[in-house]
């Protein structure tokens, strides 16, 4: 695998490149319950760093909104699970795992990970999904699957997050604390400690199935990382001191 650290990117850098890793990552270890819990802890220093770029400036208003957005992560993984369960069920009339179908093709089309983005990402991915499970076909499936209160659930959570988000500009004038340093810490330990590991099955027993998500890996490292190295060379060149008048040139 390519090289990532974390010790050359900037906080952006590392939250960029972060929004696109942690989604091929919980692929790639999809079924290990430690590992993919690890992932949705960095997903959560994703989001939290993502906050506290915003500058907000409350810690009550901040837990409030990072609960909220907790909620609606939880619907929409809850929601997308079940129909993805029926969508996969043979043995159920064909009707249902039809409806299955269609529902799972709805959450792949606006992004099966949309709840790994930033909180205003989440929000403006979320609204076209709530928009086509508004449809008529769409309720029919729910109805036939006996979903429409976990719907209602997504519909509700989305609302109450978009409430309390929107709200956080009355409290601009308000000290508060930072969180950067509660997330960026454990967000670059996380990351290491995947990748780190990831790294490690590719050499051992990493199944070819995975070799996709290898390459989507190291691509999205190389892009990230690129033009890291590039800045960091220029400013080494930049501070190095300059030859002392007299002294031989390098190499004489």
């Amino acid at each position: 695998m390519e090289t990532f650290s974390t010790t050359l990117l900037t906080n952006e850098e590392l939250v960029a490149s972060a929004v696109q890793i942690l989604p091929v990552i919980d692929d790639l270890f999809a079924g290990d319950p430690v590992l993919s819990a690890i992932g949705a802890a960095a997903a959560a220093n994703v989001k939290g760093l993502n906050l506290a770029a915003t500058r907000e400036p409350g810690h009550e208003s901040t837990k409030a909104i990072e609960e909220a957005d907790e909620l609606r992560d939880n619907a929409f993984t809850t929601l997308r699970d079940f129909a993805g369960v029926w969508a996969s069920n043979r043995s159920c009339p064909a009707p249902k795992r039809e409806a299955g179908q269609r529902l799972r093709a709805l959450f792949a089309k606006h992004g099966n990970s949309l709840h790994r983005k930033g909180y205003t990402k989440q929000t403006g991915a979320m609204q076209p999904l709530l928009a086509d499970l508004a449809s008529s076909t769409s309720q029919a499936d729910l109805a036939t699957l006996e979903l429409l209160g976990y719907h209602a659930d997504l519909v509700n959570a989305e609302a109450a997050f978009e409430k309390l988000w929107e709200g956080r500009a009355g409290e601009a004038n308000k000290p508060g604390l930072p969180v950067v340093t509660d997330h960026l810490p454990a967000l670059k330990r996380r990351l290491n400690l995947l990748l780190a590991v990831a790294d490690e099955w590719s050499r051992i027993e990493a199944p070819s199935t995975a070799a996709p998500l290898y390459a989507k890996l190291d691509g999205l490292i190389q892009a990230t990382m690129t033009p890291a190295l590039s800045r960091d060379t220029r400013d080494k060149h930049a501070s190095a001191p300059a030859p002392k008048p007299g002294a031989p040139a390098a190499g004489k």
